[in-house]
């Protein structure tokens, strides 16, 4: 029984507070990698009604340039969507020939480093938020060029920081607000396959089963009178 109601309070726990998530594909290179274990706080934006997509207490609005998880836009799994938010309700975004402009102003990406033939990272500063973005060489019309759009309010526009191979709101539009999970807080770079092992091992130390307990009773007489 007390298994049970600890596995129904971490259950709870990790649905409206904190979670920890493992990064599957490349988007968010070089920020996250495929190995890679995130903290995310499921609590920053507020708390969340468990299985409903809405707030019941709001506390504050995601920021340009945080990195948070979103529910897949495409609703094809359960698995959520980790992006960086580049635009919030109000503001105007555009991509030209790979540069990104916010309220008009240039995101400069700074520090041009060449990975290898086909690609190249930078160093991309957003609302105090500084990190690198990797951009194939060649020029792609879909991912590295867009007409200015205005976010609408209730949305948040999101990029993964591979901006050429990264499905983001380039190609599924603006993300709901109640769509944002939560904020990334932390990362375990290449924890994953360790951390799933100690889970492993931790549920079968859980499951085996105990040795039963044998109590010796004692003989007691009476003397009679």
């Amino acid at each position: 029984m007390k298994l049970v109601i600890t596995l129904v309070l971490f259950f709870i726990f990790k649905v409206t507070m904190f979670d920890l998530s493992s990064i599957n594909g490349g988007s968010m290179n070089p920020t996250l990698t495929d190995s890679d274990l995130v903290w995310v706080n499921k609590a920053y934006y507020g708390i969340r009604i468990p299985f409903f997509n809405d707030y019941l207490v709001r506390f504050g609005k995601a920021e340009k340039g945080s990195v948070v998880v979103i529910n897949d836009p495409t609703k094809q799994s359960f698995n959520g969507w980790i992006k960086r938010v580049i635009a919030t309700p109000g503001d105007t975004i555009a991509i030209t020939n790979k540069t990104l402009f916010v309220n008009g102003n240039n995101v400069d990406c700074k520090s041009e480093r060449v990975v290898n033939k086909a690609s190249l990272t930078c160093e991309e500063t957003l609302e105090g938020h500084s990190y690198s973005v990797k951009h194939l060489i060649i020029f792609d019309e879909v991912q590295d060029q867009l007409a200015e759009v205005i976010v609408p309010p209730g949305h948040v526009f999101v990029l993964g920081d591979n901006r050429s191979l990264s499905a983001d709101s380039r190609t599924v539009g603006f993300i709901a607000i109640n769509d944002v999970i939560g904020k990334q807080v932390g990362v375990l770079p290449g924890m994953k396959t360790p951390l799933l092992v100690l889970l492993v091992v931790f549920v079968l130390l859980l499951l085996k089963p105990k040795p039963a307990l044998s109590v010796k009773g004692h003989k007691s007489s009476r003397m009679g009178i």
